[in-house]
């Protein structure tokens, strides 16, 4: 799971990830829930079992809450612009999150 501060980051790194797995897309498959859909239409896209998901705090809070996402699963977690995340208020989420 990459968390970042914002969705337009996260919008940014699911293109990056996108370019970068383009030849093996196949195998390895990244989803953005950063989006401010209904959580109900987003869970299809959680369900398919991802490599990477990528999020905000807040959002995969969200999707936690609701039973979509399972962190029992996740296996790392990379906090992107770190500082900036804390900054804008998210540690609680993140705790939440890794709790």
């Amino acid at each position: 799971m990459i968390l970042a501060p914002s969705k337009e980051l996260c919008q940014q790194l699911f293109r990056n990830f996108q370019e970068l797995t383009i030849k093996c897309s196949r195998v390895v498959k990244c989803v953005d829930i950063s989006k401010q859909e209904d959580l109900k239409d987003q869970k299809p896209l959680i369900m398919d079992c991802p490599d990477v998901v990528i999020a905000t705090p807040s959002r995969a809070l969200a999707h936690l809450k609701a039973g979509n996402l399972h962190m029992k699963e996740m296996e790392m977690l990379v906090i992107d612009e770190a500082d900036v995340v804390l900054s804008f208020g998210y540690d609680d989420d993140v705790q939440e999150l890794l709790t």
